[in-house]
């Protein structure tokens, strides 16, 4: 579904006009915002990236929002302080092969890998990014397997009809979130195991 799609099924649901831009654009800034909160709460946006690098300094994939890993081959390299890295930077600690063996994560776009490498090294990224905002009524939740797409309008409705002062829409689209998200969340499970618990109420988790 696109978000359009979505926004309407809103809409109608809470009878509301497609002419009241102030509700609609209020809903389409919802219909985001929890698209964005679900990528991150289960992980969707991970994502694996193989570069090159061949100096101390190694720029990070466009929209990393955490690395998971960072592996030089099949090799991981060790996440360390500031601190540390630096001893080792002053001290010149040798590693095996002279090989990339640790990195630290220098601001939002960088990562300092040592040792430095003297020829290019094929470097593996495992990272969280950023998931694409849904800006445009095309837009589609990409992230979101679309038999789920619909939990983003449950949860849209529910927030919305509380403010409303509508509670009886407002349970029965947090019922109806939550066994959409209990069930995005087995799926999830079942196709990468068991991680940790997360407690789901009413579809949201404060």
């Amino acid at each position: 579904m696109i978000r359009s799609e979505i926004r309407d099924y809103v809409l109608d649901r809470l009878s509301i006009p497609s002419s009241d831009t102030t509700k609609v654009t209020q809903i389409n800034n919802l219909i985001g915002y929890h698209y964005l909160r679900l990528c991150q709460k289960y992980k969707l946006n991970r994502t694996s990236t193989t570069i090159t690098a061949s100096a101390a300094t190694v720029t990070l994939p466009t929209g990393t929002t955490r690395i998971l890993s960072v592996a030089n081959e099949n090799t991981p390299l060790r996440n360390v302080t500031d601190d540390t890295y630096l001893r080792y930077l002053q001290d010149g600690t040798t590693f095996a092969d002279d090989l990339p063996a640790v990195y630290v994560r220098e601001g939002m776009t960088q990562i300092r890998i040592y040792p430095v490498p003297t020829s290019s090294v094929t470097l593996t990224i495992l990272h969280e990014a950023r998931p694409t905002a849904l800006s445009a009524d095309g837009d589609t939740p990409t992230l979101i397997p679309q038999e789920y797409h619909m939990l983003l309008g449950e949860l849209t409705i529910a927030q919305v009809a509380l403010s409303e002062e509508e509670p009886g829409l407002a349970a029965g689209a947090k019922q109806m979130a939550l066994e959409l998200e209990n069930d995005l969340r087995s799926m999830i499970m079942n196709f990468e195991g068991p991680g940790p618990r997360v407690i789901v109420r009413y579809g949201y988790d404060y």
